[in-house]
């Protein structure tokens, strides 16, 4: 089996795809500098001679160079045709669904907690999000919200890839109480929420501001390396 025939092998590895490619592109190579060097005999010293090399031989370089050059080609341009997300997008969904960031305040019963911010915590952890999304607007249209209600309901929102929403109700909670032991967490969160939504101006201003000491520092300087 001839080198052409391998290469149109469908059960090819793709290392030995590429050895085969390298062949046939080292053949088409060495046939057009023989094919200039006869030009240059031919026309600047006079030197002709029959070629000897079958039709069959002539063919198969030609066609083994359009093979090689479409399968370069190929190569070549399949990351531009991709529709695959930016290299940020990827870290993104890689960090939500590595590191889901669970409800611990209410796994307890505490007898003072309202049914209602019970439920919905539990409808949360159990990543049941259409639930806790409803439950939490639930508590807030009683009146009484508070920045937990609204940093749980931006989550559940931000799971869903409901981005904009999720960055609507993570703003509100860092409004209610900017200083909250949810600030780090909150920040994160919609840092990754712009991103997500393609607002990379303010996701990378909120990522550059979180400090060392604090939580996810190291994810976020890839992050910020991944948008340069």
């Amino acid at each position: 089996m001839n080198s052409l025939d391998k290469y149109q092998n469908a059960d090819l590895s793709p290392n030995e795809l590429s050895e085969i490619t390298d062949q046939l592109m080292r053949s088409k190579y060495d046939y057009d500098r023989q094919q200039r060097w006869k030009n240059t005999l031919a026309h600047k010293y006079q030197v002709n001679r029959q070629s000897s090399t079958p039709r069959r031989r002539r063919l198969y370089f030609y066609v083994a160079g359009a093979a090689a050059a479409f399968a370069l080609l190929l190569t070549l341009a399949l990351p531009l045709l991709s529709d695959a997300p930016p290299s940020y997008q990827k870290m993104v969904d890689e960090y939500l669904s590595a590191d889901f960031y669970e409800h611990k305040d209410r796994l307890k019963g505490d007898q003072n907690v309202a049914e209602l911010e019970l439920l919905a915590a539990t409808a949360y952890n159990r990543k049941d999000f259409a639930t806790a999304i409803d439950l939490y607007t639930q508590i807030i249209e009683t009146g009484t919200p508070n920045f937990e209600h609204y940093f749980f309901l931006g989550l559940s929102e931000l799971y869903s890839n409901n981005y904009t929403a999720a960055i609507t109700h993570l703003r509100q909670a860092k409004q209610l109480n900017p200083n909250s032991r949810f600030r780090q967490e909150t920040q994160w969160f919609l840092a990754l929420s712009l991103l997500k939504s393609d607002s990379l101006v303010e996701g990378r201003q909120l990522l550059m501001a979180i400090k060392p000491d604090e939580w996810n520092y190291e994810k976020a300087q890839l992050l910020l390396q991944a948008l340069e």
